[in-house]
């Protein structure tokens, strides 16, 4: 605006001719921005325009930080219309720059006006480790924390394989990843995920999260039965397809009768317990075995230890009398079904003959033994018995054979009186 003063000098009563004097006055400048104040990520300029009302107005500031974690602000004693810092925030709080700005326009200074520009954090993802062992068909159940308050995440993930699956990509912000990955093989697969943490509008850098999904542990050992004689060892191997596998289990016996065997609740490979079979019949124990790997149980499968009893040999009595040149005619029978022998024999001297060994199992000791003496002489047999692979303890059967007697009276005839006595004298002798 201007100002024209109309002046009239005055000398000695006289007045001068009018004379105009014009003066300018400049408006005073300002800062016109609105809002006075802008946020920004962490390491972003600041990238401000200035403006004021007053056509050709400069500016020229000084910067006051909110703490030492904000910095890249600098004092701009050259007047100019773009304030374009690069700010960078440290730390995980908000930070401010305090830009205490002065215009000129004309060779005249405005009014220092504040300018606040807030510096917001790069959200990050604090959870540690960044990795994380489930087993399969189990949910992550990660809750994703960062040191700047507010923050959430996206993600998207990276199977291993396509052995693992349940896994997906997520677009919406969130705190929570919780997942049901199944893993089908019997390795250990992985699922990454890659995570972008946001907060304010700002987008921290993307982490990766490791979760591995480990696989069911099986038991593998084929057959899953075993069949074995009374008082004999299990001495099982447990297998699995996955590594590292151990086993612990609980038993099931099919009677009283079978003893030996007892639960285990420490894991190991090994199935080793005597089973004793105390009767005649068949019996068996049942475990139900439980896998574990990598703190993953599987799924339990039953093993079957069939235990045989001990075959006898049930003849009684054992021993029996025969005649020279007859047949033994021994049906051994035993307590257990299905029993057949084997036996050995000893003769009591070379007079009794027709006795052999016999190793051929079978059910019939039939021999036709001789005794060529005048007195009874014997054939032990030594008889074991053998069922379903098994044998039972050797018994003693003794065969006693009773010489054939003759009338030796010489000579053969003899005349008497009629009502005489006869009184023939004989001796007993062999054949």
């Amino acid at each position: 605006e201007t100002v024209i003063y109309h002046i009239t000098p005055h000398a000695n009563n006289c007045a001068g001719s009018v004379s105009d004097f014009t003066v300018t006055v400049f408006p005073s400048a300002n800062l016109s921005n609105s809002p006075l104040n802008k946020q920004i990520c962490n390491n972003t300029n600041t990238n401000i325009t200035l403006t004021s009302n007053v056509a050709g107005t400069l500016f020229t500031w000084t910067a006051t930080p909110s703490s030492g974690n904000v910095t890249g602000f600098s004092n701009n004693p050259v007047p100019s219309v773009l304030l374009n810092d690069l700010l960078i925030n440290s730390g995980f709080a908000n930070e401010t720059v305090i830009y205490h700005i002065t215009p000129h326009a004309n060779g005249c200074d405005g009014n220092s006006t504040n300018y606040t520009v807030t510096v917001y954090p790069t959200p990050d993802l604090s959870n540690s480790p960044l990795s994380k062992q489930i087993c399969t068909n189990s949910t992550t159940g990660i809750t994703l924390t960062s040191h700047v308050a507010g923050t959430l995440f996206t993600w998207t993930a990276t199977p291993s394989s396509g052995s693992v699956t349940g896994f997906s990509n997520n677009a919406v912000p969130t705190t929570v990843l919780n997942q049901t990955l199944t893993n089908t093989s019997f390795l250990d697969q992985t699922v990454t995920y890659h995570i972008t943490p946001h907060a304010n509008n700002c987008d921290g850098i993307v982490y990766d999260y490791i979760v591995t999904v480990h696989p069911q542990a099986d038991l593998s050992t084929i057959p899953l039965l075993e069949q074995l004689c009374s008082g004999s060892p299990t001495n099982v191997n447990l297998t699995s397809n996955v590594a590292g596998t151990l086993f612990t289990w609980t038993c099931t016996p099919s009677s009283g009768n079978v003893t030996g065997w007892s639960n285990n609740a420490v894991p190991t490979t090994i199935l080793n317990q005597t089973l004793i079979n105390t009767g005649f019949n068949t019996e068996a124990v049942t475990y139900i075995i439980t896998p574990l790997a990598n703190g993953c149980p599987g799924a339990t499968t039953n093993y079957q230890a069939v235990v045989f009893p001990v075959p006898d040999l049930s003849n009684t009595p054992l021993s029996e009398s025969i005649c020279k040149g007859q047949g033994t005619n021994l049906v051994l029978t035993s307590h257990v079904a299905a029993t057949l022998f084997t036996w050995t024999c000893t003769p009591s001297s070379g007079f009794v003959t027709g006795f052999s060994d016999n190793a051929v199992p079978t059910a019939i000791l039939d021999q036709t033994l001789n005794n060529t003496n005048n007195v009874d002489e014997t054939v032990t047999y030594y008889i074991t018995p053998h069922s379903n692979g098994c044998d039972g303890p050797v018994t003693d059967y003794l065969v006693t054979v009773r010489p054939r007697p003759i009338l030796t009276v010489n000579p053969m005839n003899k005349t008497i009186c009629s009502g005489s006595s006869v009184n023939i004298v004989h001796r007993r002798a062999s054949d």
